[in-house]
């Protein structure tokens, strides 16, 4: 009974000391996940939107540029999450935001608190004013996966509009462009997990 009792006081203790480790001071010291999520607009893409007075902007910390060859890509800073895209687990969390302008209708939308889910295989964000994420991009195409040096990628050769994503477009811009299935173009994940 004494062995008993002394077991269970220590486990307990080892306990107290392994949540210690993995909450106390030391887990706040731990390097956060980095890396980017860069998105492509093809120049068949982009044509159509400005064509029916659609243009996406992007919000600092995010960046964007244009080439007259590849289109436009925005460039989202990795801020945070648990994904291990060798294991198709988990999500990366992304800074900045995305507004999508419809200058013939006037209306647009800004989406924050964007997210890639490794394991769903679908970038989202939340619309401004709701708390729901809204799928807008479902990796197509060539799919590939590689590690080096501690940094993951994970790369899409086409990226195509999510039917939920365009169907909120639509709705939220009063416009009948956006359509599910649609090519967008590339998507790459360069992303280097919290240690």
């Amino acid at each position: 009974m004494r062995f008993t009792r002394s077991v269970v006081v220590l486990s307990a203790a080892a306990l107290a000391a392994s949540v210690a480790a993995a909450f106390g001071p030391s887990a706040s010291a731990a390097t956060p996940a980095s890396g980017s999520l860069t998105l492509t607009a093809s120049t068949a893409f982009a044509h159509g939107a400005v064509c029916d007075g659609l243009f996406v902007s992007v919000g600092s910390p995010a960046t964007s540029s244009w080439s007259g060859t590849t289109g436009g890509t925005a460039v989202l800073p990795v801020t945070g999450g648990d994904a291990n895209l060798t294991q198709f687990v988990g999500s990366a969390q992304l800074g900045g935001s995305l507004t999508v302008v419809d200058v013939a209708t006037g209306h647009s939308v800004t989406f924050s608190q964007l997210t890639f889910d490794d394991f769903a295989g679908v970038f989202s964000g939340v619309p401004q004013g709701g708390t729901a994420p809204v799928a807008l991009l479902d990796p197509s195409g060539d799919l590939s996966v590689s590690a080096s040096g501690g940094v993951q990628t994970f790369s899409a050769s086409e990226s195509d509009l999510d039917p939920a994503g365009a169907a909120y477009l639509d709705g939220a811009l009063h416009t009948a462009f956006f359509q599910g299935g649609a090519a967008v173009g590339a998507l790459t994940l360069s992303y280097t997990p919290a240690s």
